[in-house]
């Protein structure tokens, strides 16, 4: 889809054009009870910037609202739902006429899941960039979030065609979060309020930032890059992001590369006093492996299982990561119970310690 032309100004200043209202709506089995009107309403809602076509069924999971600002090009969406399971797959993606990028602010709540294969997990303050053509599977409790729908033409422009951005999670704490964010929350908040030029120019500086950060480098061929170096973020925003995500198998130091827009040498730098990162991230998975060994409802677990939900992928990584830090088997750790878990506590309180003192 072509990003639409913009309007000449009228002698007075204003857009000569007629604005389209924005669109409130609610899509529900209890405000539309028949899926046909459900997927209707929705496309007559989008159709302003971008092409849709839904299928009935697409709608039935929806229970919520969703505010649709057109401006220009784009389209600002806020949106508030409940407890539900999204699934875009490839029957749905063929009825789809999307071309379109999604910069997303998690106002409130939690969305997880995969995004394109992807592992995702969006919490409040994160920012979430999805392409439409992608596949998704989703469980969102409760929550609302604010986000902007960009043509694909656009954004391209912009980044790259080159840019892989489907389900790319930037922290609340990170670099990227921290522009991000607040770019979309403004151009929610203000969208109805400002002058058309005004949203355009906020929309247009969405765009411009996601580029920004998820566009490959460019080089010039003989010059060296000219990107600076950031600065590593509070380390209490790093031991957060290790204790919320340490579980995954998948996750490791390249993750905080990424989440955090860091080098692997200012990781190691910043974790040098505990032996780098990777140990701090195997110290709090044994912390996790300790706590499913002594609690009562989870004690009865098979020890490779014990392994997978603590974030380790096997069980002689977990026997040689207790051994490291407890200094003990799982079989000793089970049967001592009460004195593990006061060593599982130590354990915790040292990694506050050492990364309030860094």
């Amino acid at each position: 889809m072509e990003p639409e032309a913009e309007t000449e100004p009228s002698k007075d200043g204003e857009d000569s054009a007629t604005v389209p209202e924005p669109v409130h709506l609610r899509v529900d089995r209890h405000s539309h009870p028949d899926p046909t009107v459900r997927a209707r309403v929705w496309q007559a809602a989008t159709s302003v910037s971008m092409e849709t076509a839904l299928a009935p069924g697409d709608l039935d999971g929806f229970e919520g609202s969703v505010g649709v600002h057109p401006i220009g090009p784009f389209l600002a969406v806020d949106l508030s739902m409940a407890p539900a399971t999204l699934v875009r797959g490839t029957s749905s993606r063929a009825l789809w006429k999307h071309d379109h990028i999604i910069a997303d602010c998690m106002v409130s709540g939690r969305m997880h899941g995969h995004v394109s294969g992807r592992p995702v997990d969006v919490r409040a303050g994160d920012c979430l960039i999805v392409d439409l053509k992608g596949g998704m599977h989703l469980r969102v409790d409760p929550m609302r979030l604010v986000g902007l729908i960009m043509p694909r033409a656009v954004f391209q422009v912009a980044a790259g065609e080159a840019a892989a951005v489907d389900g790319v999670v930037f922290a609340a704490g990170s670099p990227a979060g921290q522009v991000l964010g607040p770019l979309l929350t403004s151009l929610a908040a203000g969208v109805g309020n400002i002058p058309d030029r005004a949203a355009l120019a906020l929309a247009r500086a969405v765009v411009g930032v996601t580029a920004a950060f998820v566009a490959p480098e460019r080089k010039v061929p003989g010059e060296a890059s000219e990107r600076v170096p950031a600065a590593p973020p509070p380390l209490a925003q790093l031991r957060r992001f290790i204790d919320r995500e340490a579980a995954r198998p998948d996750f490791g130091v390249e993750s905080l590369c990424v989440q955090f827009e860091l080098s692997r040498s200012m990781l190691y730098r910043v974790f040098a006093p505990d032996g780098g990162v990777a140990a701090v991230i195997r110290r709090r998975r044994a912390a996790l492996a300790v706590r499913l060994l002594t609690q009562a409802d989870s004690a009865a677990l098979p020890l490779a299982e014990v392994a997978r939900a603590s974030g380790f992928g096997t069980e002689r990584s977990l026997r040689n990561a207790l051994q490291e830090f407890y200094g003990a088997s799982p079989r000793t750790i089970m049967r001592e119970g009460i004195e593990a878990e006061t060593r599982d506590e130590a354990a915790a309180a040292e990694i506050s310690r050492l990364f309030d003192d860094v």
